[in-house]
């Protein structure tokens, strides 16, 4: 499945939309694909929402971003990537210039992973939209990006993050 893709794209460079959504790749797929994503340039959209990828998957990933610049948005919602994998991608975000979309909704990444995020985003000037929608980040973990929100704002960039609890969203716009 996810591994013979994988293959496939280190050659095919007309593919620009990969949408595995809900196809239970695992942490092996991710992997396969995060391999190819080191040296395909053709792909700038991804969803793998619903993969069950895990840290490892998130990890695998997030090494792939720090070389690859084709990629603008990817969705890793509903993955159980957690803390670590948070911040694997926080560190990859840190150094990364194509990302502009990412989806973590529903990953458990708690306060410790959105703390990450927030102090990785405030270098990253491509990243305007963020969905961090149920994951446990609490008030303190809203508060890192607030603050994040005003030194953007003061930067003259606009960015949007989505907060929610499971009952309720709330989105703030700078």
């Amino acid at each position: 499945g996810a591994k013979a893709l994988a293959e496939a794209l280190m050659v095919n460079r007309s593919i620009t939309d990969i949408n595995l959504a809900n196809n239970g790749i695992g942490f092996q797929g991710s992997e396969a694909l995060a391999e190819a994503l080191i040296v395909t340039t053709s792909i700038s959209d991804i969803n793998l929402a619903s993969n069950g990828i895990g840290v490892e998957g998130a990890k695998a990933l997030a090494e792939a971003l720090m070389t690859n610049t084709s990629v603008n948005s990817i969705n890793l919602a509903n993955n159980g990537i957690g803390v670590e994998g948070a911040k694997a991608l926080a560190e990859a975000l840190m150094t990364d210039t194509s990302v502009n979309s990412i989806n973590l909704a529903n990953n458990a990444i708690g306060f410790e992973g959105a703390k990450a995020l927030a102090e990785a985003l405030i270098t990253d000037t491509s990243v305007s939209n963020i969905n961090l929608a149920n994951n446990g980040i609490g008030v303190e973990g809203e508060k890192a990006f607030k603050d994040l929100l005003e030194e953007k704002k003061r930067m003259g960039l606009e960015v949007s993050i989505v907060f929610g609890d499971g009952k309720t969203t709330r989105e703030m716009v700078v």
